[in-house]
């Protein structure tokens, strides 16, 4: 019986060659980089495809969320930095932003009444951003959600 024969050198002390999927996969490292890069590691987006300006503080980079109601959610865990507590009240919706989905526009006020920031949040994506704007942190969410 007659061993087959070698085709590839093979590099003497060096890593071994991935081989199967995983060599298959290789030349698309740079694009799931990005990727993983764009939506996080729990497969929700982290910022809208082709956002421009400053993450949640911009109309053409808002935050997505998946719906009205994700939306008001992802607002409810909102905080300054430090954990103080904000409200925050609907003061305009852009028909079309980017990405053909809709931008809503929300005032940031303190307890006392201080305008803090005007941030943008956009439904439609599939899941929330769990990023916050400049200035804010979200608080961890409940467990079981």
């Amino acid at each position: 019986m007659r061993a087959p024969e070698m085709t590839e050198e093979k590099k003497p002390g060096g890593p071994p060659e991935p081989s199967g999927p995983e060599a298959a996969l290789k030349p698309h490292q740079p694009l799931s980089d990005a990727l993983a890069r764009l939506y996080g590691s729990a497969g929700g987006v982290q910022e809208a495809p082709g956002a421009l300006g400053e993450f949640g503080h911009s109309r053409t980079n808002p935050v997505p969320t998946a719906s009205l109601e994700e939306a008001r959610r992802y607002l409810s865990r909102l905080r300054l930095l430090g954990g103080e507590r904000v409200v925050w009240t609907h003061s305009a919706t852009i028909a079309v932003g980017l990405n053909g989905k809709p931008v809503l526009q929300y005032a940031i006020l303190s307890l006392h009444g201080k305008s803090l920031a005007t941030l943008h949040l956009s439904p439609g994506y599939d899941g929330n951003s769990t990023r916050a704007p400049r200035g804010f942190e979200l608080q961890p969410e409940a467990p079981g959600r």
